[in-house]
């Protein structure tokens, strides 16, 4: 069992992966959101699903984007509230600006990744904790999902610090 005090990284994207100017987004992101067990905003979000439950507010899912204002207004005043154990930084990209050789999903996606986790580690100085957990949804490229994940292990080994 994990002990107390150990830093999670919970990873979100933005946009596609698209890298055609009429189809895809203009910018792709990939956001992480460091804190520590235990974890305080759980609690809170967790007693405010019930609060708009119990208000008579229907939830087929507890998602920013699919909520109503009212409800997105209500999460961000809880995630405000509790901002003092969050760390959150952001890698955002214009992708008609991405080199050429770096748009393939299986390059593209893992560097993108390693440049957000490897600054958070450095600035956020976890380069010494016996642990980082990071947590993501599922990858969003099925087809090349086991390609992705063999080239975001290599990335990764080659851009976090070592201890």
């Amino acid at each position: 069992m994990a002990s107390k005090g150990v830093p999670y990284i919970f990873l979100d994207e933005g946009g596609d992966l698209t890298f055609d100017r009429k189809k895809g987004s203009r910018y792709f992101t990939v956001t992480g959101v460091l804190t520590k067990r235990p974890f305080t905003l759980d609690p809170v979000l967790t007693n405010l699903r019930f609060d708009l439950i119990e208000e008579g507010t229907e939830l087929e899912e507890f998602h920013a984007t699919n909520d109503r204002q009212a409800t997105r207004n209500r999460v961000f005043a809880s995630i405000e509230d509790n901002l003092g154990s969050l760390r959150v930084d952001s890698v955002i990209v214009e992708k008609r600006r991405t080199h050429p050789k770096v748009q393939q999903i299986e390059r593209f996606y893992p560097e993108m990744l390693g440049h957000l986790l490897s600054y958070t580690i450095r600035e956020a100085s976890l380069a010494s904790a016996p642990e980082v957990i990071v947590v993501t949804d599922t990858l969003p490229m099925r087809q090349k999902r086991k390609a992705v994940e063999k080239a975001i292990k290599t990335t990764l080994q080659r851009m976090l610090p070592r201890t």
